[in-house]
């Protein structure tokens, strides 16, 4: 038995894509234009995160796991090249928030007797 995947998570991943889309393709632009390391690390950051979607997409541990440890990378990137903000912490936040509840809640749900 397949699980639904809730409406939330769909949107969270749509949204994340259309993001992520947005910015490989500003940062890899403003890479063509001055090369500066952090932004290509960045960047790889970024195309590492699509395989990170894929797997929050097929409601798989290891996509929050992947987009965690991206997220803390790019926090430490940031930080090391003074760019850091506390808003960088929000998306990242509300994306491993959402997915810890839909993970939480289909393994629930996996563990219930049918009848009930």
């Amino acid at each position: 038995m397949r699980t639904q995947r809730p409406l939330i998570l769909t949107v969270t991943c749509v949204l994340l894509s259309i993001f992520l889309i947005l910015a490989i393709v500003a940062n890899a632009t403003a890479l063509t234009k001055n090369f500066i390391w952090y932004d290509a690390v960045f960047l790889f950051g970024l195309i590492i995160g699509i395989p990170s979607i894929v797997g929050m997409w097929k409601m798989q541990k290891w996509g929050v796991i992947l987009y965690s440890f991206i997220s803390v990378l790019s926090q430490l990137m940031f930080m090391t090249v003074n760019k850091w903000e506390p808003t960088f912490l929000i998306t990242p936040f509300i994306v491993i928030a959402v997915n810890i509840f839909v993970l939480s809640g289909s393994r629930q749900a996996k563990e219930q007797p049918a009848g009930l």
